[in-house]
């Protein structure tokens, strides 16, 4: 349940209708009692009901409606700007692109962008309880140790180069 909610908001943001709700969890909601709030308490009631009612339903609890909103939101306009991205050109310079062993094809769809194929360092990087996908995970706790040293590993013996 918690991923329909995400998803009206990721679809239309906006859309405050009490009949949708009535719609996406049918005989969940009084919709008369909903039609007496303002649109963020409705959401913030149908949040924390659908939080209560399924626990283990929700992947993190962001501590509000009004934020699992936004966030879903973000993932929206981010997957809108990046279907619309062109570059004008493809960039010259070398490249490492950090990612969890097995997991090549995804790195390599950095390569229109490209114009020398880039290095790929693949590195055993797991999910967590609170972002299984291990590609969300990068940044993470012993991931992003791992990243880090890595990181090191090749940047030791190179001079960095700044415009400033």
């Amino acid at each position: 349940m918690m991923a329909r909610f995400r998803l009206l908001a990721y679809i239309d943001y906006d859309n405050n209708d009490i009949n949708l709700v009535g719609h996406a969890f049918p005989n969940r909601f009084d919709l008369t009692v909903l039609r007496q709030m303002t649109a963020e308490a409705m959401w913030e009631h149908v949040y924390r009901r659908l939080r209560d009612a399924e626990p283990n339903d929700i992947d993190v609890d962001v501590g509000s409606a009004a934020s699992a909103r936004r966030a879903a939101r973000y993932f929206a306009i981010d997957h809108q700007l990046d279907a619309l991205y062109t570059p004008t050109q493809q960039y010259g310079g070398e490249v490492t692109i950090f990612t969890p062993r097995g997991n090549r094809t995804q790195a390599e769809q950095w390569m229109p962008f490209l114009a020398v194929r880039p290095n790929i360092c693949e590195l055993d990087i797991k999910g967590t309880k609170e972002e299984p996908d291990p590609h969300n995970a990068m940044m993470t706790g012993e991931n992003a140790q791992l990243i880090a040293s890595e990181l090191n590993r090749l940047l030791d013996g190179r001079t960095m180069h700044s415009d400033i």
